[in-house]
């Protein structure tokens, strides 16, 4: 028997164990927002907004989101600070990468104790609605309802004779944002969007983005984005905001035009001439553009851009179209050609038949694309080799008949002991197994190899730098690896410093080196022999790779990108030469960098110059001798070569078979994605550009601007492999086999003919 006293402690123990219970923290998922207005694009980082509620009392602590990477392994990313008061409700805004469409993404959370409190899987959900896209889709977003935009993508043709609805473009999607909150404030978490549409004329549209995302929009066009932003009433509050700095003209105030305006007039030229915009007495609103820094669509408006109402134009490496007058107003709001508009000022149109006369409203043949050379280059392993599945199938057969039919023949005819199978079967096993292990250890090998290609773009004008860098690591063992890149070639300080020192910019400092894993570039890498495993990015920035796992002699790829101010790479003093002079372009080019540059060629207009290697100082005049037509150049780089190599084609340049890193297959490469669409051709022999359209610099060409691509010998960044990063050292050498390829391409500025000399 207890005494009074025992059982008043045993009471006080479990009143304590319950009011621990109901102590303890109470998580309920209210709503799951996927995506860009509900548009989830494979291979990109994609954002996640995520209503949280508490029962009871309050929440402290993480909430992560796990989904499978491209090899199906869960990897992870963090909010690492997550707080709820008792009784309340709170969005939290993550991200993660996606890779399938298998809405496998796991939402946790965990108490400051690491005790678990949440564990719901997206599917689960109800009222979880997301579109997935694959990357070869062209996505627009619209903000703040622009009139006529979700008609992208639509042409004149109808269906067929019994329907009115026009027929919808393949692979072209628009979207009209409703929640602005629920846009990320990550720039890296608007890839997904080819192009973002801002109505900026509804006086609260810049408040309800706030400084955070209007900050990740800025980023994201300096990396490569594409923004249209209308304005006309609220041109001030435009030009006092972060956008200001985008626009490709300067805006001095708004006129009242009237019907028969050249304004007008060029609006319904880039339209077709198909309908008339109808302007009251009242007149349609136009903001007065000053110093316009871009050009002008039509190209075959009037002579004066000043009188333009759409100026296009470039931010860092991205492009900015300014529409000058209110969409979501009249005239523009009633006009019965939103449609052609929208279409002809983001140059979307139907593809062109192909060669089997199938017309793009079929089933079309999808186009090689320009990012197989970089396939090829990371999985291409000179010293692995791989042994074809027809070999393999028959050392199985040959295996099975050992153990089987010969080994009983064996016994039973030449031993005559067939109870002898007890010792010859694990026996042969044995012996096939270590001859099996050895073999592979001759054709792989037992060093770390890495495979590296890294992409380069350094813009003199604005002082900005931008980077890719693809890594493949092939393993020899089963192990984890944590991966942290950084800039290194040219980089002269933070993206903020080039941008200036606003405080709501100062956080895009953070988006160098930021890291995905994946096998999109032909990794093999599984789960493991253990299974189970997982990794992790950093939080709250996904800068590193945490404990990615790879299996003996396989391959895992991940990629990067940063952000830099970028230090002088040129001293160029060109100028575009008059027609008496045997060059169309003149000048110097003094190399500034610490590296050569090599197998360079300068594209400008329709030339090309070939400049051969740079070293470090070295200075070259342009001359006659240099100059060919830029499509006697594309000619020689044919597209052919970039497939070739690690793919097994037979082509050939001067007899000799290129390998994926020849030069001559670089300069193919960096031909294609410097200037050429992103729309496909409908052409199946020629190779498109999607993957890695955001790359393409066909508006810095069409600004006047020379483009030098070239290759360098060293890396352009830092990588860090297994070891911590230390801010301004250098990582310590890699114990591995690399294989290092890095592409540069340098946009200068021009002086017209009869100008100043630079």
């Amino acid at each position: 028997m207890l005494s009074p006293a025992a059982r008043l402690f045993m009471l006080g123990l479990v009143l304590t164990s319950v009011s621990a219970i109901d102590a303890a923290p109470r998580l309920e998922v209210q709503g799951l927002r996927i995506g860009l207005g509900g548009y989830v694009k494979t291979g990109c980082w994609t954002p996640v907004s995520i209503d949280l509620a508490t029962q009871g009392v309050g929440f402290q602590g993480e909430i992560s989101l796990t989904a499978g990477d491209s090899d199906g392994v869960p990897v992870s990313t963090s909010l690492p600070q997550a707080s709820i008061p008792p009784n309340a409700q709170h969005t939290f805004q993550g991200f993660f990468r996606c890779e399938s469409f298998n809405n496998d993404l796991l939402i946790q959370a965990r108490d400051v104790a690491g005790k678990g409190v949440l564990n719901v899987r997206a599917d689960s959900l109800e009222s979880i609605n997301f579109t997935p896209l694959t990357t070869d889709s062209l996505l627009v977003l619209g903000i703040g309802s622009p009139a006529g935009l979700n008609l992208i993508g639509k042409i004149d043709e109808k269906a067929d004779s019994s329907s009115d609805e026009p027929i919808a473009l393949p692979n072209t999607f628009c979207e009209l944002i409703e929640r602005n909150e629920d846009l990320p404030t990550e720039w890296f978490a608007y890839a997904a969007a080819d192009v973002l549409v801002i109505s900026a004329d509804e006086p609260t549209i810049l408040d309800s983005l706030g400084p955070a995302r209007l900050a990740a929009i800025v980023t994201w066009v300096a990396q490569g984005g594409h923004l249209v932003i209308s304005v006309a009433n609220q041109w001030q509050t435009v030009s006092q905001s972060p956008l200001g700095p985008l626009l490709p003209a300067t805006i001095t105030g708004v006129s009242n035009v009237g019907r028969l305006s050249p304004e007008v007039r060029s609006l319904e030229s880039l339209a077709g001439d198909k309908a008339s915009l109808e302007v009251d007495a009242e007149g349609m609103g136009i903001a007065t553009l000053t110093n316009v820094r871009g050009w002008t669509l039509p190209s075959t408006a009037s002579g004066n851009p000043e009188g333009s109402v759409v100026v296009r134009g470039v931010y860092g490496f991205g492009t900015v179209t300014l529409l000058a007058f209110n969409v979501n107003a009249p005239p523009f709001r009633d006009w019965n050609d939103q449609k052609r508009f929208w279409n002809a000022m983001l140059e979307i149109a139907p593809p062109k038949e192909d060669a089997n006369s199938q017309i793009w409203m079929g089933n079309q043949p999808s186009e090689p694309d320009i990012s197989l050379w970089i396939d090829n280059l990371l999985q291409y392993f000179p010293t692995v080799t791989v042994v074809p599945f027809s070999w393999v199938a028959m050392l199985i057969i040959c295996y099975i008949l050992l153990i089987g039919p010969i080994d009983y023949f064996f016994l039973k005819r030449v031993i005559g002991k067939l109870e002898w199978t007890w010792i010859t079967f694990p026996l042969l096993v044995l012996l096939v197994s270590a001859g099996a292990y050895y073999a592979a250890h001759r054709l792989k090998g037992d060093k770390l190899l890495v495979n590296r290609v890294e992409l380069l773009d350094i813009d003199q004008t604005s002082q900005s730098l931008r980077g890719e860098s693809f890594v493949s690591i092939f393993s020899p063992n089963i192990n984890r690896y944590s991966i942290t890149s950084e800039p290194r070639l040219a980089a002269a300080g933070l993206w903020s410093e080039v941008i200036g020192s606003r405080a709501s910019l100062d956080r895009i400092s953070s988006s160098v080196g930021r890291m995905a894993a994946g096998n999109n570039y032909g990794s093999t890498a599984a789960t493991g022999i253990f299974g189970g495993q997982s990794y992790a990015y950093s939080s709250p920035d996904p800068t590193t790779v945490l404990g990615a796992p790879i299996p003996v002699w396989s391959a895992k790829s991940f990629t990067s990108q940063w952000l830099a101010k970028a230090a002088p790479a040129l001293d160029a003093k060109l100028q575009s030469g008059n027609i008496n002079e045997p060059t169309l372009l003149v000048g110097s080019l003094t190399n500034l960098l610490e590296v050569p540059i090599e197998h360079a060629f300068l594209l400008w207009s329709d030339y090309a110059f070939e400049l051969g290697n740079l070293a470090p100082g070295q200075t070259v005049v342009l001359d006659s001798t240099m100059q060919k037509t830029l499509a006697t150049l594309q000619g020689t780089f044919s597209d052919s070569i970039l497939t070739n190599g690690a793919t097994g084609n037979n082509i050939s340049i001067n007899g000799v078979p290129p390998s994926p890193n020849s030069p001559e297959a670089a300069t193919a490469f960096l031909l294609k994605l410097s200037l050429s669409p992103r729309k496909k051709t409908g052409d199946q022999d020629k190779l498109a550009n999607v993957f890695l359209d955001h790359w393409s610099l066909r508006s810095h060409a069409r600004l006047g601007r020379a483009i030098l691509i070239g290759q360098t010998p060293g890396p352009a960044s830092k990588l860090w492999i297994n070891e911590k990063p230390t801010p301004g050292e250098e990582p310590s050498p890699i114990s591995a086999d690399v294989r290092q390829t890095t592409l540069i391409r340098i946009i200068l500025e021009t002086k017209p003919a009869g100008a100043a000399a630079p």
